[in-house]
């Protein structure tokens, strides 16, 4: 059975029973095939696809229990009181709220591990330190005043105490005169290039530094800091480097010195 165009009659046409244009084709067979509905696309049936459709006077949907999960991708059903949306590999409740993390779900607004952030609350960070001792380091070679290159002026290793920790580094750079007896001083001033090293990573660098020309036997800079995270709880390498970059034609023999302090602070919220 199939859906036929409506006859156009004509004045005086005799009516059939059966057959092309006929009463049974025209009415009887008409009528049957719109009572199957079968929304095949074909004429009289209707697209299997719902399109230019607007909702915006519909007050609301209620699904029939299916009494189990949608299994085909893209289908929205409802099980006992929960409705579910299949995405093509798991069923995923759209009436759950605050689902484990990694699972899709609503959520409700908070703190918690499982719930969203509300957008306008605050953290309170609580920190506490611990400091490693500060000693104060010497490269174990001296440049002198036509020399040049780098020295590794202190190295150590340093343990965090866990994993949510901030590193913070301290450290203090000055050029040590152990040949020019105190009070006659340096006559002039040598620029070095700082690395302070973690982890194999260089975490802060200061080009250019010259400790200026004075009577002491220790000329210094201001102090630097840098910030960074530990490598885990692992005990963990840290050097800080000094490269010479300029000469002078008189001798000089001069040691890279340092102080450096390494701060561990916890933050939690």
């Amino acid at each position: 059975m199939a859906w036929t165009a409506p006859k156009t009659w004509a004045t005086d046409e005799i009516i059939l029973a059966s057959g092309t244009g006929s009463l049974n084709e025209q009415i009887r067979d008409n009528m049957n095939q719109l009572s199957v509905h079968a929304h095949t696309g074909a004429a009289g049936d209707g697209s299997a696809t719902l399109s230019g459709v607007s909702f915006s006077n519909i007050a609301g949907f209620q699904f029939a229990d299916q009494s189990t999960n949608p299994t085909v991708t893209g289908t929205i059903q409802r099980n006992s009181v929960d409705i579910l949306y299949y995405d093509g590999s798991v069923a995923v409740d759209l009436t759950a709220a605050d689902q484990a993390a990694g699972t899709p779900s609503l959520r409700s607004l908070g703190t918690g591990a499982t719930e969203a952030a509300a957008g306008d609350h605050q953290h309170t960070i609580s920190t506490s330190e611990t400091a490693q001792t500060a000693p104060t380091y010497a490269a174990g070679s001296a440049w002198n005043g036509g020399d040049t290159g780098v020295y590794t002026i202190g190295n150590s290793t340093y343990t965090a105490t866990g994993s949510n920790k901030i590193l913070v580094a301290n450290f203090w750079y000055g050029a040590k005169n152990t040949y020019i007896p105190s009070g006659l001083g340096f006559i002039g001033a040598f620029t070095y290039d700082l690395a302070f090293i973690y982890n194999s990573a260089t975490k802060k660098t200061v080009s250019g530094v010259t400790p200026a020309a004075s009577s002491d036997q220790n000329v210094g800079t201001v102090i630097y800091s840098c910030q960074f995270l530990p490598n885990g709880t692992a005990s963990t390498a840290w050097s800080l480097t000094a490269n010479k970059t300029s000469t002078n034609g008189t001798t000089y023999i001069l040691t890279g010195v340092a102080k450096i302090n390494i701060i561990e602070v916890a933050v939690t919220m």
